[in-house]
């Protein structure tokens, strides 16, 4: 096996970052709200619903006050969000404009700086 089929087969693919052929105007209309980018998130992360990463529980509350939801564990009381052990836990950034990076990045035919991400 050479070394493109190797590393094309580890590497995982972000069903959200991912989209072929998705146009500006139709990720628009997936992704330009708070709560559309939570719920294909939700989706993407616990695929079959919500799962503690401590103790593996599915029965959860809800604790709001925050930013993003806190899921707190019936079982064990361990409280997670959906960003939690991402690279966008501890954000201050929206996941709309997350999702727009991933986006981004995702459609270039090149590589894309920093600086043509940054808002100035």
């Amino acid at each position: 096996m050479d070394w493109h089929t190797c590393t094309s087969q580890l590497m995982v693919h972000n069903g959200i970052q991912f989209q072929n052929g998705l146009s500006l105007p139709g990720f628009q209309l997936l992704y330009s709200t708070e709560e559309q980018c939570e719920a294909a998130l939700g989706k993407a992360r616990w695929p079959d619903g919500f799962r503690c990463p401590r103790c593996i529980g599915h029965e959860h509350g809800l604790v709001y006050g925050r930013r993003l939801r806190r899921y707190q564990c019936r079982n064990c009381g361990h409280q997670a969000t959906l960003t939690a052990g991402t690279i966008m836990q501890a954000t201050k950034l929206s996941l709309t404009t997350w999702f727009l990076v991933y986006y981004l990045i995702g459609q270039a035919k090149t590589r894309i700086s920093s600086r043509e991400l940054s808002p100035t």
